[in-house]
């Protein structure tokens, strides 16, 4: 029986104009190193770190691994890069808040699973610090303290759209698969779950009888179409 439900935040929890994000979230992050590296450079190591981040095996951290090619770069001035980087998401991150959206069904939704008793976890894709997850999450209008874990590129060692990932995320949680439902709108990144067992619910309003894919989609619906699943869903307490 389902226990422990994994969310994703964007396009999930969020809604979020990802390209726009993404595109002011590299300005603003270059910006902040401009006294210490040419805007070339950070762009250089925020795109060669973060492929260093996908291909993690699992051998490492994902922080690790970003930080592997900032010490080719930087060398001895590694740290002081680390610390200016906590000091970007600690102060500067939040303010990318304009970008982002709550979505009323999945907030009601949290509070639901919450008061049934239903562990609950943020599976994004683990790139960003933790300070910046929980961010994300209160864009969405949701407590962080609501989620058991939340991934990070401080805990997990891989990420999306490795089945592995998933893997850490169950086992994070100390959970079987079977016990596990993945939650997210991305049928690659968030669907992928189905590989190692575990269900999934893709929020999807669009018709997709004609799609095709290798993975398993066990439940699909819109965020109301959501809330209704959960409505409906047992107390476990």
């Amino acid at each position: 029986m389902i226990n422990t439900i994994f969310f994703d935040i964007d396009g999930t929890l969020l809604t979020i104009d990802k390209l726009s994000f993404h595109k002011e979230y590299s300005k603003r992050l270059c910006m902040y190193f401009s006294d210490m590296c040419s805007i070339d450079t950070m762009s250089g190591i925020l795109k060669i770190g973060t492929m260093n981040m996908i291909k993690n095996d699992g051998s490492r951290s994902n922080k690790e691994a970003f930080t592997e090619h900032l010490r080719d770069i930087v060398g001895n001035d590694t740290d002081k890069y680390l610390e200016r980087f906590d000091t970007f998401y600690m102060n500067e991150f939040n303010k990318l808040s304009i970008f982002g959206k709550e979505k009323v069904h999945m907030k009601e939704s949290i509070e639901i699973l919450k008061e049934k008793g239903y562990k609950l976890a943020i599976a994004s894709n683990p790139m960003l610090p933790l300070e910046a997850m929980k961010h994300r999450v209160r864009w969405s209008g949701i407590d962080p303290a609501n989620f058991d874990f939340i991934s990070s590129f401080e805990d997990n060692n891989s990420t999306k759209a490795s089945p592995l990932f998933y893997k850490e995320m169950i086992s994070f949680m100390g959970k079987a698969s079977a016990e596990c439902l993945m939650v997210g709108d991305d049928i690659k990144e968030d669907m992928i779950a189905s590989k190692v067992g575990v269900k999934t619910f893709l929020i999807n309003e669009k018709d997709l009888s004609n799609s095709k894919t290798d993975v398993t989609i066990d439940y699909i619906g819109s965020t109301d179409k959501f809330l209704d699943f959960v409505k409906n869903l047992p107390s476990i307490i």
